[in-house]
Order: structure tokens, then sequence, then C-alpha cells
């Protein structure tokens, strides 16, 4: 079985023709996690702040304090956790455990999807769908199946009440 791993709960109208997006970065980053060993250029990104960068690790193991470090906010600026150092860097692909490959959406009579799409960058993982249609009163599950570049998938929801 699929894990879900996000829903939304939305309105439109039976005219609307609207956008909507599952931002997965987050879920797909690789966290920096207490009281664990980090080999030399191991990478993480912030799980409480998003600082804009992500974090190389000099190796070592991070201290057992559940809080992470006070990230820094520039390139090259560096901050020790444990018994390892974090150095701050551009975001790339690195920090990431995984990355979308592609999405599939399924809705059921009387909703019609266009505009499917996927956005495969270092700091933005998503998934987009353009919905229309759907009866007054009605409610509609509309599903998307997330593959990931190593074969994983998961299901995002779009819960819609039209009005």
């Amino acid at each position: 079985m699929t894990e879900c791993i996000a829903t939304l709960k939305v309105c439109q109208g039976e005219q609307s023709v609207l956008d909507y997006a599952f931002d997965l970065t987050d879920r797909f980053a690789i966290p920096r996690e207490p009281n664990r060993p980090y080999a030399n250029a191991a990478h993480v990104r912030p799980v409480e702040s998003g600082t804009g960068w992500q974090y190389q690790s000099s190796g070592g193991v991070t201290n057992g304090d559940d809080f992470e470090p006070d990230w820094p906010t520039e390139s090259g600026e560096a901050v020790i956790d444990g018994s390892l150092t974090w150095t701050a860097e551009a975001i790339t692909f690195d920090s990431l455990r995984y990355r979308i490959a592609s999405v599939t959406w399924t809705a059921p009579d009387g909703i019609t999807l266009s505009d499917e799409s996927i956005i495969d960058q270092p700091a933005l993982q998503e998934a987009r769908v353009t919905v229309a249609g759907g009866t007054a009163g009605q409610k509609y599950r509309i599903v998307g199946v997330v593959v990931t570049t190593t074969g994983l998938e998961y299901e995002v929801r779009i819960e819609l009440k039209v009005r």
C-alpha cells in the first residue's frame, strides 16, 4: 500500500479552474539527527528552520540534543555539533534523500485534470495539477501517485468540495 504523505482539503466553484501544488522538499530532504554519526562530506538540511542552505559534515557524531544547532546563514560559515562541524553551502541535490521522477493523477468522473507536472530542483520538489469541474454540493477525491527516482511511491490527495 502506498503511503499518503499529504492531503489538501479545498473548496472551489463549479466554474473554477485552480492550480494545486504539493511541496515535498522538506519531506524528501536529509535531516540532521541527534546522536548520529555522519561521514565526511555528508549533507543535511535543517528540520526546524529553513535557512536556505544545506550543511556539509566534517565527519563525526552529532550531539545528543534534539535541538538543532544555530545554523549559520552565510556560505562557508560553520557550526560545531558534537564531534563534527557543519559548513553552510548552497543547496544541491546532495541533501535530498529522494527526488520526484514523476506523478500520475487520477480523478473521479466530472473532474478534469490538466497541467500535470513536477518540479525537480535542488530547492524544490513539487507535484502540481490544475483542477476543474464538478457539481455543486459534491465532494471528490483526486489522487496523485508520486514516484521517486529510487522507485518509491507516495500518495498525495486533494479532497475537493465543489460549491
